[in-house]
């Protein structure tokens, strides 16, 4: 038995039961046979038998109806409505057919036969009943019945019994009769039929169900005994014989026992009902949460244990109390439809007010008063719980705050020294000095260098981790911050005999928009790490086009390769964790922090891409990354047009992934490349070239192809027939190389590795129409600067004298006049006092600092109507950056530590009047 069913029509019905209705149906049909050959004696009217009988009936089929309409209460199915109305409708009936009775003692004699036709409608109808029952029961599914459809079945079958009866007695002699002379005619027989095959199939459909109920098993009894009486009745054939006596018991037993099943039924329900409320109230209890019971008048009916614990009053004590009073707030949020969870405020039994959480549970519209579930928590541990997270966030921004104005106080202590080392050691750098002395300059220069990008890394962590790093979103050139890149790691590649090789796949696009300082940081970072880490061979830094997204978004794929000694399986699993190298033998033998990668994943990130690597120890590494960038479309993107198109170019370079980029670019551009990597094969080509009659157009000949690139020339010129062909010299990222002296060896031009795509694509175009070439290197030489011509007069306030005194010597390299004040105070008087053409401003000052200074001569300039260019020179890593001293009205920014050729650049372009606003 399942406990949790609430209704007879539902509840599954026990071997047990089926075995006492088969008993029942049983004894009735042995009864019945008993009777059967004595079915035609007359035995004549025992009125007491049928004033009992027709009470008895009466009785079971109104106890029947209504405990049928109580469980039709439970489960609302149309098929309990049916059997309810019909029990209900024949225990109406039957009371006219026992008054109209005929040889009643006492009781008036109708005309007609009225008896007969209330005893056939009553029967029918019952048996109908039954029927229906049977046919829908199969059927309910989830089908329920409303109240108002209930109201109205249970009047129409009233007032369809009042209207039979009464109609069957006031027409009774006018209706044809069903018997003569106490002997049924066809009419009796034909009702009697009828109710048998009702009765016939109502038992087949429910002998079939496969799932019986206790109501169909019991039905069967009353259905079987509506069967068996039609039969009798048939058999006995008149009123008062044998048959028709014993037909009336076999009612009167089916019906009685069906009123007992169903009361002994009820009893194991009712028990059932209340183990399950006790279950449920001991559940109930158990919750932790308070539940309460509300009435609609907004009275509490019933409550759990927590509930009164949380409120301090004992259960009993809250019944019939005003949920108002441990809920002010209830009146204002009872009507609020899914309302969800809501925070209010309870109230306890001394007045205490405290927070809880409210919900309110789904109307149980059956139970009496519509009562409302609530279900409540106090949540002032919670509450206390987030206000110390609130707290310690506001403590951790605060940290982060003192933390942040730390490590900009830090980047400007640590960079003011280094700036003065890394200026002091270029000036002395371009004094004459010995070699001993030039070498021990270079080794502090290049030791200053190491500290800064440690400093750097540390700060450029720190700001990431504090989430102050924000990318910009400008046009830039990915070419050109990759080229650059590599440029300047090119001398420490050669410097260890490595080749560094750089491919541009030919539908990069120029320019996209992001973060190109950021981008070149990743690279410094991944090319300077293959460059450290690989002891001999190449790296290798490629670009191309992974995919196109939507119409303008573009995904780059970049990579490094390298041939060092790779990255074990153990090493890759935290490769890019902060702080964290292969093992300590790589922090011992070549330094570093362990940041770079971290960073460079980070950044990554930021920008909406993904990093990674692929590497076996021993066979070298990739290190990879993409990222998103939207186009910046051009109509002036004429940067490769087909003027190579056809061109045969012969490439001699030892070096095979320089070779190989290369011939790359020139199958891009439509020229046909044969390249090698031996100077005596090379000439072999031109040689065959010539002789085939197809020579070729031009060549590119590395320095270090043979044992003199020169002379290699000169043996490529000797050829007959290539006199004229232009050359091209690939030089080292280190080797001095002079215009005069590339042309005085019949060179046309020349570029220098690491080759950058454009570089080569104009040395190529400049030598082919006979011109020099743009991009023709000049060796950079250390010595004297050039002065400059013209009268500047250029302010620095800078507040530590060793960097002031770098900045006016950095100034008077460079030719220009200048002059120094300590702190912003003295800037803003010596401005108002002299006719300045350029300030170079620090930011962190006593007194008044950098900001406010330069806010203060904007100021004064409304009035006086002149502007003075202000440039920030500044250390501060976090603070000081662009966005904020262009803010406070500066023009530009230059970091420290300040180069030479940089601050030359910069205050070139202010003198020239030329204002570069962020």
């Amino acid at each position: 038995m399942n406990s949790s069913t609430l209704d007879l029509a539902t509840l599954p019905a026990a071997p047990q039961q089926r075995r006492v209705a088969f008993i029942a149906i049983a004894v009735l049909a042995v009864v019945a046979l008993a009777g059967a050959p004595f079915a035609r004696l007359t035995v004549g009217a025992l009125p007491n038998f049928v004033m009992l009988y027709g009470g008895a009936v009466l009785m079971s089929l109104a106890i029947s109806a209504t405990i049928l309409f109580g469980q039709f209460a439970l489960s609302r199915k149309p098929s309990l409505l049916v059997l309810a109305c019909g029990a209900l409708f024949s225990g109406l009936v039957s009371i006219p057919y026992i008054v109209t009775m005929p040889g009643i003692g006492g009781l008036q004699t109708y005309a007609g036969s009225p008896a007969a036709y209330l005893w056939i409608i009553w029967h029918t109808a019952l048996a109908l009943a039954f029927f229906a029952y049977a046919a829908l029961a199969a059927r309910d599914g989830s089908r329920r019945v409303g109240g108002t459809r209930t109201t109205a079945a249970v009047v129409a079958t009233v007032i369809a019994a009042y209207a039979a009866s009464s109609l069957v007695v006031e027409f009774a002699p006018a209706l044809p009769p069903v018997s003569a002379q106490g002997t049924y005619l066809t009419g009796i027989y034909l009702a009697l039929l009828a109710v048998a095959l009702l009765s016939v199939y109502a038992l087949v459909l429910l002998l079939r169900r496969s799932a019986s109920t206790v109501i169909d098993i019991w039905l069967t009894v009353p259905v079987a005994a509506l069967l068996i009486e039609s039969l009798l009745n048939a058999l006995g054939g008149t009123r008062y014989s044998v048959g028709w006596y014993v037909s009336r018991l076999d009612i009167l037993v089916a019906t009685t026992f069906l009123v007992v099943a169903l009361l002994s039924e009820t009893n194991r329900l009712s028990r059932v009902i209340v183990t399950n409320e006790r279950r449920l109230r001991g559940i109930v209890d158990c919750v932790a949460d308070a539940l309460l019971a509300v009435d609609e008048r907004g009275m509490i009916v019933s409550v759990n244990r927590a509930a009164a614990a949380l409120f301090g009053f004992n259960g009993d004590d809250m019944i019939g109390m005003p949920v108002a009073r441990v809920l002010p707030d209830y009146p204002g949020i009872a009507d609020l439809e899914d309302a969800g969870v809501l925070e209010t405020v309870g109230s306890d039994a001394r007045g205490t007010a405290f927070p809880v959480e409210f919900a309110r549970g789904r109307e149980a519209s059956s139970s009496p008063g519509n009562e409302r579930i609530i279900i409540l928590r106090d949540i002032t541990h919670r509450k206390a719980a987030e206000d110390a997270i609130r707290a310690a966030h506001d403590r951790a921004v605060e940290a982060a705050d003192v933390k942040s104005q730390f490590l900009a106080t830090m980047s400007h202590e640590i960079r003011t020294p280094i700036n003065a080392v890394v200026g002091m050691s270029e000036l002395l750098l371009r004094t004459p000095l010995s070699d001993e002395a030039r070498d021990y300059a270079l080794t502090v220069r290049d030791s200053a260098d190491s500290l800064l990008a440690i400093v750097n890394d540390i700060l450029d962590f720190s700001k990431i981790e504090a989430g102050r790093m924000e990318l910009e979103s400008i046009p830039f050139a990915p070419v050109a911050v990759l080229e650059n890149a590599t440029d300047i790691l090119g001398a420490a590649a050669r410097k260890k005999g490595l080749s560094l090789a750089t491919y541009v796949a030919a539908d990069v696009p120029r320019r996209v928009l992001g973060d190109g300082d950021r981008l070149r940081q990743i690279f410094l970072n991944l090319i300077g790490n293959a460059v450290k880490f690989t002891e001999r061979g190449s790296v290798t830094v490629r670009a191309v086009v992974e995919r196109v997204e939507a119409e303008r978004t573009v995904v780059l794929r970049f990579s490094v390769t390298d041939t060092g000694p790779g990255i074990t399986p153990d090493a890759a699993r935290h490769l890019f964790q902060p702080f964290r190298q292969a093992d300590q033998s790589t922090r011992r033998r070549y330094g570093g922090t362990g940041l770079g990668l971290s960073i460079s994943r980070r950044l990554v990130e930021l920008m909406g891409g993904t990093i990674g690597f692929d590497s076996a120890a021993s066979s070298g590494a990739t290190f990879w990354f993409t990222v998103p960038f939207a186009q910046v479309p051009r109509e002036d993107d004429t940067a490769f047009t087909g003027v190579l198109r056809g061109l045969r170019v012969l490439v001699i370079d030892p070096e095979g992934e320089a070779r190989q980029a290369v011939d790359q670019y020139l199958f891009a551009w439509g020229a046909v490349a044969s390249s090698t990597a031996n100077a005596a094969h090379g000439l072999d080509l031109a040689k065959a070239s010539v002789a085939r009659g197809v020579g070729f157009d031009a060549v590119i000949v590395d320095r270090a192809a043979g044992e003199d690139a020169f002379a290699l020339g000169a043996r490529l010129h000797a050829i007959a027939g290539f006199e004229s062909v232009p050359l091209v010299l690939v030089s080292g990222a280190k080797e001095t190389v002079s215009e005069d002296h590339v042309h005085a060896y019949g060179f046309s031009g020349a570029v220098r590795k690491p080759i950058r795509r454009g570089t080569l694509h104009d040395a190529l175009v400049a030598a082919m129409d006979g011109a020099p070439a743009s991009g023709v290197p000049v060796a950079a030489v250390d010595g004297p600067v050039a002065e400059h011509t013209g009268e500047v007069r250029v302010l620095v306030a800078e507040d530590n004298p060793v960097n002031r005194k770098l900045a006016l010597q950095q100034l008077k390299k460079l030719g220009y006049g200048a002059h120094a004040v300590a702190n912003g105070r003295e800037a803003i008087e010596a401005v108002a006092r002299g006719a300045y053409d350029l300030v170079l401003m620090d930011c962190q000052m006593p007194e008044v600092d950098g900001f406010e200074a330069t806010r203060a001569i904007r100021q004064h300039e409304l009035v006086s109507g002149r502007h003075v260019p202000i440039v920030a020179m500044t250390a501060n890593a976090l603070e000081g950056d662009r966005e904020a001293c262009l803010s406070a009205g500066m023009d530009d920014y230059l970091a420290k530590p300040v180069q030479l050729d940089a601050l030359g650049a910069l205050v070139e372009r202010f003198v020239s009047g030329v204002r570069i606003a962020g």
